[in-house]
Parts: structure tokens; sequence; C-alpha cells
């Protein structure tokens, strides 16, 4: 395997891990305590190359300081869990934030369990794992609180009991409300469906929902250009973020369909993409221009690594496999925004420009849509950011208005 430096190891996997939405003490504890701890017992033993013999042997003494009472338990569980980050990503280049998860505290009845396990197989197929346990999550509080009122069952529960629990659950999520209707209304579908209630809650999670959205950021073209100017695509490399990047502001693709993009995808002779979308599941088919045709052709002849891989986008060192599913993005996005001095550092903001320029240019919501391969326009409609200019002009004209000063103030 190709000789890697460990500071440029250990700057890669703190990159990585940005991207898991960790707190930014965590970030330090292994910036400044873990990482560096390893980094200098290799100067002591004369090297700055990474290798699992400098990472075993620096755990096994660390294992023997705790035996000796001179570290802490919780000090040597993060110096493992760095050398682990460390190992993982050189073996098998992308990198996964476990957790070990304790078992949910929520305890309910046997009936409330079959619900639950039912429920879950019922949205598995439909939702994003992460977005499964949330839902799951919510549910089992949902449960709890119905039983602690008395219910073995869901046959007699009210629309006030409802109500009551989101009373109850909303102090601990302050700005996530609608998520957490998004769970129950879910719920009650499947309880609906499955006419294990006929109980309609529609009524009082509109009114409960806030009607406002948050604007999501995006990149104007100047900022994408600027962006792309960064790179240098002489290297291998650079010929690869090049091409991912000009893919994700001209298609509007997921990162995660993008880094999973497969050789067999593309349809050179039609010029388009055909993929089956990671997140929903649906089949989904974009056309692709000659610059990014160029872009993804000159990466795939001239800077793709020789690998058996069916992935079109192959980590730049060995081992030559595709590149994490979700750190790998980020990494690539934060780098050249940086340099360009552009502080929004989201890889999923250039699929929001992709839709909000589509906006710009009077192309239709159905349309927009179609091409983000989202199966509801209303999912469409959070990934259109305003434009000032676009408002500008909504703007009433005054002029001929007669006002007087104190109606103004």
């Amino acid at each position: 395997m190709k000789q890697i430096k460990l500071k440029e190891m250990i700057d890669l996997v703190l990159d990585l891990m940005c991207s898991f939405n960790l707190s930014e003490s965590t970030i330090k504890s292994y910036r400044y305590s873990a990482f560096s701890s390893i980094n200098s017992y290799a100067k002591k033993r004369g090297t700055l190359i990474y290798s699992k013999d400098i990472t075993d042997d620096f755990l096994k003494i660390q294992k023997e300081r705790l035996n000796n009472k001179k570290i802490s338990k919780k000090y040597y569980r993060v110096l493992r869990k760095a050398v682990e980050l460390l190992d993982e990503y050189y073996t098998t280049g992308t990198l996964v934030w476990r957790i070990r998860h304790k078992r949910s505290k929520i305890k309910v009845n046997e009936y409330f369990n079959f619900i639950i396990l039912d429920f879950e197989k019922n949205i598995v197929s439909q939702l994003a794992p992460a977005t499964v346990l949330y839902i799951k999550s919510n549910t089992l509080q949902f449960l709890e609180f119905i039983e602690n009122n008395g219910h073995i069952d869901l046959k007699r529960i009210t629309i006030n009991e409802v109500h009551d629990f989101l009373l109850n659950i909303s102090p601990k999520h302050h700005g996530s409300m609608d998520n957490v209707l998004f769970s129950v209304k879910k719920f009650f579908n499947y309880l609906n469906e499955n006419k294990i209630t006929d109980l309609n809650v529609e009524t009082i999670l509109y009114k409960a929902s806030r009607p406002k959205r948050k604007v999501l950021p995006c990149f104007s073209h100047e900022e994408v250009q600027s962006i792309l100017d960064q790179i240098d695509t002489s290297t291998a490399k650079g010929k690869r973020d090049y091409a991912i990047i000009y893919l994700a502001s001209h298609t509007g693709l997921r990162s995660v369909d993008i880094i999973n993009l497969k050789l067999t995808d593309i349809d050179w002779n039609k010029d388009e993409i055909r993929i089956v979308q990671k997140k929903t599941g649906r089949s989904l088919v974009l056309p692709l221009d000659i610059n990014t045709e160029k872009a993804i052709y000159d990466y795939i002849l001239l800077g793709r690594p020789d690998t058996d891989s069916p992935n079109v986008f192959i980590r730049s060192i060995a081992p030559y496999t595709k590149l994490s599913d979700r750190g790998s993005s980020y990494s690539i996005i934060k780098k050249y925004c940086k340099s360009a001095g552009i502080s929004n550092h989201r890889f999923h903001a250039l699929r929001r420009s992709m839709g909000t320029w589509m906006l710009e240019a009077g192309v239709p919501l159905p349309t927009i849509s179609q091409v983000l391969g989202h199966h509801n326009q209303d999912s469409t409609k959070q990934y259109l950011s305003l434009n000032n200019l676009m408002l500008a002009e909504c703007a009433l004209n005054l002029n001929g208005i007669e006002t007087q000063k104190e109606e103004l103030l």
C-alpha cells in the first residue's frame, strides 16, 4: 500500500469527523489530546509515516497505563477510538462514526412492542435508516405516554391525549417539533390503514405545526465557478474532485448518489445518467450536458486509478475503493470552499443551487421536482432559496401615492 504521513492521515480523519455533526468539544478532544498523543509517540519512535504497528504499539502502552491507573477509563476509550478511526480509514477508505447504542429505557407492554415492531417494518423501505430510528423513538415515547394514561391498547385513545402528548414533548424539541409531528402522522397513517384505530389526527397536527420554513443556503453561479477554479485539474485527485463538484452543480444529484455512481450508470450514447436513488429507492434518469460529460470522461480516462471497482469515483490512495458515502463529499467541498473564501461548506447546497437556478430561469416546479428526483412537489419547495433580485421586482412602487409623514411613523 502507498505510504502516507501520519499527520496527513490525522487531518483526513478529522475532516471526516467534522461531517458527523460532532460537537466542537469532541473534535478538539480528539485533535489536541488523542491524535496529538499518537503523533508524538510516532515521532519518538523516529517515524512520520502511518503504520498499524505504530498504532498497535501505542495502544498497548496506553492499556498498560490504564491498568496501572495512570489514565482514566474514559481517556483510554478516546485513545482507543482514535486508533480505530485511523486504522479503519487507512484499511477501508471509509469512516463510520459508530456509537454503542444503549437499549431504550422506554418499556411498554407486549402489545405495544408488537405494534412498534410491525410499524418499523412498514416504514423501513420508505425512509432512510436514521429517519426510521428517529420516528421509532418518538413513537415509543407516545406509546409510553398513553400507557401511563391507563391504556393497554389503541382502541380508546382520544384526540385530547394526542394533544397532551405533543404539549408534554414540545419543551425537548425546540425547533424540531415539525419532525415530531411527522413521526406522529406516520404512525397514525399506519394505524388507520391497518384499522387499529379510526382516530383522525390531521387537524390537531395541522394546528400544532408552525408554518414558517427555514430558507436553506445555496451557492450563486459565481461562487460555484470560484470553487471550481480552486481545483488543480492537472492531478488525478483534482480531476476527480472537479468532476464530482461539476456533476453535483449541473445535475442536482445527492452526494450519496454521486459517490455510489457506477460506470454502467452512464449511457454515453444517449448522454444521460440512469440511477436508483439511494434515499428514495426510485429510478431517476438525467441528461448530461457536454461539459459535465467532459469532466467525468477526463477523470475516468486520465485520473481514475486502475481498479476493478465498479464505481466511477475512487479513492486517490490505496486501497482503490469507492469513496465513503458521507464524509468524502463534505471533505471535498470544504477544502475548495475554504480556498475560495466561501463560508458555506455544505455539499448539499450544490443540489439546492441547481433547484434555485432552474426556478430563476423560469422552469416550472413540476419539472424541477422531476430533475431533483422528488415524488412530492412539497419536498422540492424547501430546496428553492429566495432570490433577492426576484423579490425586489415584486415590491410595490409607491410613486404617485400621497402619504403623510405621521402615518409612516
